[in-house]
């Protein structure tokens, strides 16, 4: 028997992201899917799993990567000192942020680069969990500096092992029903 097949809107509700955003995923060949007659995308419970096994999972290989792979994976990827200085910024994160990293390098990430996410919400565990020495807080977010409001999932972490800081961004494209003539107009 044959395992059944979810619709991009089922994966989306699975995944905890944008529908878009699982269409991005899998036209950049990071998520499998099966199209059926009709050009619909199709997705196995099995792979959503694995897949969402992957990104939890990558917070554990990040520190010990190459740095250029790191350029290459399709999230955004920021290491921090302690204070929050930004010492590394992934080719990923200047693309879908539209700094470059000559102009973030070793500025303050929470006040200067990204100042909407110096509040209680981002900031505060992070600085919380540099004093205890263990830090893993993900959240839903949305960055509005800059940018239009653009909804991301931020992952702040600690490696234990290396004792770096590291803050993974996987942005979301908006679906279509965020993208409504109301929206555009409160944007401009």
């Amino acid at each position: 028997m044959s395992e059944e097949l979810l619709s991009s809107q089922k994966a989306a509700a699975i995944l905890k992201v944008a529908v878009s955003t699982v269409k991005r995923w899998t036209d950049e060949g990071l998520l499998p899917c099966v199209k059926t007659a009709g050009g619909h995308r199709r997705y196995a419970l099995s792979d959503l799993e694995r897949f969402s096994s992957l990104q939890g999972g990558i917070a554990d290989e990040i520190p010990m990567m190459d740095k250029e792979k790191i350029h290459d994976l399709p999230l955004g990827v920021i290491e921090l000192d302690d204070e929050g200085n930004i010492i590394f910024y992934s080719k990923g994160e200047s693309k879908l942020s539209g700094y470059k990293a000559e102009e973030v390098m070793g500025r303050h990430f929470f006040t200067d680069v990204a100042p909407c996410t110096n509040n209680r919400i981002v900031y505060r565990p992070f600085q919380e969990g540099i004093l205890k020495g263990v830090l893993n807080m993900e959240v839903s977010y949305t960055f509005t500096y800059v940018m239009r409001p653009t909804n991301v999932r931020l992952h702040l972490f600690r490696h234990q092992a290396t004792q770096t800081n590291w803050l993974l961004v996987w942005h979301e494209l908006a679906t279509e029903q965020e993208s409504t003539p109301a929206a555009a107009s409160i944007e401009e």
